[in-house]
C-alpha cells in the first residue's frame, strides 16, 4: 500500500466507526493499525466517560464533552494525515490491549 493510502486509512480511523474496520482489514499496515488501535481505545474510553457523566450529571455536561472529544480526535486525525505516530496517552495502551486480546 502506498504511503498516501496509509495516511488516508489512519486519518479515517478517527471517525471512530471506521476504526474497527481498519483493524480487521489492514493486517500488514503498521501505521494504519497504530491509529486504528488508538482510535478504538479512544472510542471505548469516551463512551465510558459520556455514560458516567450522563448518569451523574443528568445529561448536563454531555454536549461540552462531545465538543472536547471532537477537538481531541480532530487533532490526532491531523497528526495521522501528516504521517506522524503521536500517542494519545491512555487510549493507545487500552486499544493495544484490546487488539492483543482479540488476536488470541
Amino acid at each position: 500500500m502506498a504511503a498516501k493510502d496509509n495516511t488516508l486509512m489512519a486519518t479515517l480511523s478517527y471517525s471512530l466507526i471506521i476504526a474497527p474496520i481498519v483493524l480487521i482489514k489492514e493486517k500488514k499496515d503498521a501505521f494504519a493499525r497504530f491509529h486504528a488501535m488508538q482510535a478504538t481505545g479512544a472510542l471505548i474510553i469516551f463512551l465510558i466517560i459520556r455514560a458516567l457523566l450522563g448518569v451523574f450529571f443528568l445529561f448536563g455536561f454531555i454536549l461540552p464533552v462531545n465538543g472536547l472529544i471532537a477537538v481531541i480526535l480532530a487533532y490526532y486525525a491531523v497528526e495521522a494525515m501528516m504521517g506522524k505516530k503521536t500517542k494519545l496517552p491512555v487510549a493507545y495502551e487500552f486499544g493495544k490491549g484490546l487488539t492483543d486480546l482479540f488476536k488470541q
